[in-house]
């Protein structure tokens, strides 16, 4: 079942805001000529810092990439490492691709 836009309004306004740390919005190519959203913060940490790859996955029921911006943030900022939020793969592959799913 889908998510009510005025719920995840309020699942975001409840949620609070996310961390105040620089970040970068990237693409990601794919085999099949597609690019994926995906974003990184504390993009400008060096590379001997750790990595977190997020891959969202709320059972599909309340994602959203600002839902998960938060906690990605709040993590980066916490931690002080480098977080990659990945785009979250099924709503791209159900908007992007000619495969049929059920």
């Amino acid at each position: 079942m889908p998510v009510n836009p005025s719920e995840l309004n309020l699942f975001l306004e409840l949620s609070g805001k996310p961390a105040n740390i620089p970040f970068k919005n990237v693409t990601i190519p794919t085999r099949d000529a597609y690019e994926m959203p995906a974003r990184i913060y504390n993009s400008d940490h060096d590379d001997t810092k750790p990595v977190l790859i997020i891959y969202p996955g709320c059972g599909y029921v309340c994602d959203s990439f600002e839902s998960n911006a938060i906690a990605a943030s709040r993590i980066a900022a916490y931690a002080d490492i480098k977080v990659i939020l990945a785009p979250i793969i099924k709503n791209f592959i159900m908007e992007n691709t000619h495969v049929h799913t059920s």
